[in-house]
């Protein structure tokens, strides 16, 4: 039985993640003809990151350019059809009715061109779709594709992050949920090996579980100013669950029954063995906090399923090594 101050730490390893992530996909299908940035590069808001092939589109735009510009030419005639007509008839020399189909002639060719602009308008918005462009500052996580290769609507041609407040991503079992809650504290370090460490904080727990791993996402932002930590980084990152001032601590091997209906232990009273019942905190560690059931002095078996209660002890003097 020891007194001591005892933390209850769980020890894990994370991952450094941006706090923003943002795909940079098409939402039409074309061969991709450039792309402007690599894997690391900085980026940003409104710079130029891939060019898509719009041939056919501009094709089309010109297509119906020429078809605007025949129309206009169309609508110069039928105007000057229309101030012929309109002259004879004022002499009476032409019927009403042929006034009105050259007046109708000018009306359907402006209408025509109407909607041809309109088209052209359309098309041209859709040029849009083909040039994509950064809508942040950060730099590039991927690109997982190259220029040629036709990319699909939503297909991902980048990867991008912002360079600003990283965040430590973790797979946590979910039998240690219960323990977690948002602003809890923790220390992060280089699993390198080197003595950089830093505090940080929880500020998100994942609500779905895993089916293969068991595990959910936590997430935790470092205290103050982020570090310049690469994305992807592994960290030692030890989350402070709870602290015990001055706690009894015992053997892990000395409690039986952990997980079951009935902890308990074989203390040494009077020359022989006998069995106290326990609470203690269950937690991946060689020594466990007692809660209730053994005072500070008392001595316990350190292998009480090798033994019975009542069973006669004698303890074991050791002498002190030499020095």
């Amino acid at each position: 039985m020891l007194q001591e101050d005892v933390a209850r730490v769980l020890a894990l390893t994370g991952r450094v993640r941006p706090q923003l992530r943002n795909s940079i996909a098409p939402v039409v299908r074309a061969r991709l003809l450039k792309v402007t940035r690599e894997e690391g590069d900085a980026v940003e808001v409104g710079q130029l990151l891939a060019r898509l092939d719009a041939r056919a589109l501009e094709a089309s735009i010109s297509q119906v350019e020429a078809d605007i510009e025949r129309e206009t030419d169309e609508l110069s005639q039928r105007r000057r059809d229309l101030e012929r007509a309109e002259a004879l008839a004022a002499s009476s020399l032409l019927p009403a009715s042929k006034l009105e189909d050259a007046t109708l002639a000018v009306d359907l060719g402006k209408r025509r061109i109407e909607r041809l602009r309109k088209q052209i308008d359309e098309l041209e918005t859709r040029l849009d779709d083909y040039v994509l462009r950064s809508p942040i500052d950060g730099w590039v996580l991927e690109r997982p594709v190259d220029p040629g290769q036709t990319v699909a609507p939503g297909e991902v041609i980048y990867e991008l992050a912002t360079g600003d407040d990283a965040l430590i991503e973790v797979d946590v079992d979910e039998q240690y949920l219960g323990e977690l809650e948002v602003g809890q504290k923790a220390t992060v370090a280089l699993i390198s090996g080197r003595r950089n460490h830093w505090q940080a904080t929880i500020v998100y727990i994942g609500r779905r579980i895993d089916r293969l791993s068991g595990a959910a996402v936590i997430r935790l932002a470092f205290d103050g100013e982020a570090p310049d930590l690469p994305t992807g980084l592994s960290l030692d990152v030890n989350l402070l669950i709870e602290e015990h001032p001055a706690a009894l601590t015992v053997p892990r091997t000395a409690v039986a029954g952990l997980g079951g209906t009935s902890t308990w232990v074989l203390t040494v009273e009077a020359g022989e063995t006998r069995r106290r019942e326990v609470e203690v905190v269950d937690w991946p560690a060689p020594r466990l906090v007692l809660l209730t059931g053994l005072d500070v002095g008392d001595r316990v078996v350190l292998a009480p399923k090798q033994a019975v209660a009542g069973t006669p002890v004698r303890p074991l003097e050791v002498e002190p090594a030499a020095d």
